[in-house]
């Protein structure tokens, strides 16, 4: 009896499963390099937007500065009825 023993069964299936392990690290570095790149323009987006939010933060006070606006705009017009002296046609 000879104990040919064949392990080419063995050897294709380590080297397919060398391959697929191969793929899998490859796609998890691209998907870590993306969520770091994700990462940083979150950062840049929040900085980004804390200053708009500086820039803008008057808007509320738009609305009562009008307002007082045309207060004193209807109170000068009734002053200067009172003050101009009627002209006769």
């Amino acid at each position: 009896m000879t104990s040919d023993v064949v392990l080419t069964g063995w050897s294709v299936g380590f080297c397919i499963a060398f391959a697929i392990i191969l793929v899998v690290v490859v796609l998890v570095a691209a998907i870590l390099g993306l969520a770091q790149r994700i990462a940083h323009q979150n950062r840049d987006v929040a900085v980004t937007l804390a200053r708009i939010r500086a820039n803008t933060s008057a808007m509320p006070q738009v609305e009562a500065i009008n307002a007082e606006t045309r207060t004193m705009s209807l109170a000068l017009a009734a002053m200067r009825e009172v003050l101009e002296p009627r002209r006769q046609p």
